[in-house]
């Protein structure tokens, strides 16, 4: 289990998660998850652990989880390297822990003295076997020479130099630490499941998703090691993403002649000049395959619309999206957006941004028979449910600020019914309790979706026991 990102949750007394058979924790930094109340119980049954020491922090006091087997620590930089000695001085005499893997960015010939220092202290017949996760070697220092940076250690055969891996955690399930209860047999089969079952679940957790790359200053040296990691291949985003995404960065021309297909964003920016602005547009307006066209307007000192209104000559889309942070207004806006839909008698989707352009907009979807398969807009207004009353085959639904009530009934009631066999996704998240919220007022209609693969909704405190 990982904490880095639940821990808000994982605090919370709604909490459904019980730890206290845990056996294996990774915790990246967040070492201070080991003195929450909640984990208590956890400390008398972890078995492997798992930490980052980025800088001085408060350290981990090793010697509260009594039955540990694997300790495995990554110190990130110098400034942690006291941090990590107090962390390691803490392994009582005798100790359970049998492997001590230590992984640090940079290993030099005083690093490698203290460490030997500080394992001596522990008694030879309970002593761990050290691994140490490389990368670098400093200067003239060898893996030869750390045999004698590591008297004591290289005296009692106990040091190891290993390459830095991803799959820790599967070393740890399977290598007989969690497991040590499991008789060699079944362990033999269950590392033979092991592999083939990451190969069939990593496509569905890494394939979605996608690898964002930043390079700027400060992290240049963190991206740079990030992009080794992904080009060794060891690990489930190398092998699945699908989607690369290089930012700040314009990679060689020659480079994206490999590729099959790419994507590029050009972000619009304020002080742009307007040459820049007209050949982008006259770019566009040339592609007349384009059929998927989705623009975002974030940056709110940002007003020249003459780039959307410009793009006059796009027609024939399939897709078509326009969001604005914050909620445009502009009349000019809407007007262009009607024109680009009349001219795109094939539409299948269509998102905009606010409810005051709608009316014109619907009034051409429905003069033109369009029956959109996808919708997403901010509001709820009448015309719009209207049209979604009129025609089945809605796959994909949403509303951003669905604020006023009676409508909830509209939808409900009107619009929902007619797309119940095809709807695929439904969100319609409520500021406030109220009638778009899912209840004994609407449950019945929403069960009724067999095909829903996806649902955001919210729902109001009174009916949390009852739904």
């Amino acid at each position: 289990m990982s904490v880095e990102y639940i821990s808000e949750w994982l605090m919370h007394d709604l909490c459904p998660l019980d730890v206290s058979h845990l056996k294996v924790l990774s915790t990246n930094a967040h070492v201070q998850v080991l003195r929450w109340e909640k984990f208590a119980p956890a400390l008398q049954t972890i078995e492997a652990l798992d930490f980052v020491i980025p800088w001085a922090r408060t350290g981990i006091d090793l010697s509260s989880l009594p039955n540990l087997l694997l300790v495995r620590m990554s110190v990130t930089s110098e400034a942690g390297w006291q941090t990590a000695l107090d962390a390691l001085s803490t392994i009582a005499a005798p100790t359970s822990i049998r492997r001590l893997v230590i992984y640090r960015s940079f290993i030099g010939r005083v690093w490698c003295e203290q460490l030997d220092s500080q394992l001596a202290c522990l008694p030879a017949c309970t002593a761990p076997t050290v691994e140490l996760e490389m990368d670098t070697i400093s200067g003239a220092l060898t893996v030869g020479d750390l045999n004698d940076c590591f008297p004591h250690m290289a005296s009692r055969n106990l040091l190891r130099i290993v390459d830095r891996v991803d799959n820790w955690f599967e070393d740890a399930t399977v290598n007989g630490l969690t497991l040590s209860q499991i008789s060699a047999p079944d362990q033999k089969c269950l590392r033979a499941v092991c592999k083939p079952l990451r190969y069939a679940i990593e496509p569905l957790i890494f394939g979605p998703a996608s690898i964002v790359v930043d390079f700027y200053e400060p992290r240049l040296e963190v991206t740079l090691s990030f992009l080794e990691t992904l080009g060794r291949g060891n690990t489930g985003w190398a092998r699945c993403s699908r989607t690369f995404d290089i930012r700040n960065l314009v990679p060689d021309d020659d480079a994206f002649m490999t590729l099959d297909s790419y994507f590029a964003e050009w972000k619009l920016e304020v002080n742009d000049q307007e040459q820049m602005i007209r050949i982008v547009a006259n770019f566009l307006n040339t592609l007349d395959g384009l059929d998927d066209v989705d623009l975002t307007q974030d940056d709110p000192a940002y007003t020249d619309i003459s780039l959307y209104t410009s793009l006059d000559r796009l027609s024939g889309l399939r897709r078509f999206g326009f969001v604005s942070r914050p909620v445009t207004s502009h009349r000019a806006i809407f007007s262009w957006m009607a024109r680009i839909v009349a001219k795109s008698p094939r539409l299948e989707y269509l998102s905009l941004p606010s409810a005051r352009g709608w009316p014109d907009i619907i009034e051409i979807l429905e003069r033109e028979n369009i029956r959109l398969t996808g919708i997403a807009f901010s509001h709820a207004i009448p015309e719009l449910f209207a049209y979604l009353s009129s025609y089945s085959g809605l796959q994909h639904f949403a509303i951003t600020s669905p604020a006023t009530d009676p409508l909830a009934d509209v939808f409900f009631d009107s619009v929902l019914p007619r797309h119940k066999d095809c709807l695929l996704t439904l969100s319609c998240p409520a500021y406030y309790e109220g009638e778009w919220c899912l209840g004994p007022r609407n449950l019945q209609v929403v069960s009724q979706l067999q095909n829903l693969q996806r649902i955001h909704m919210c729902v109001t405190a009174d009916d949390i026991h009852t739904v």
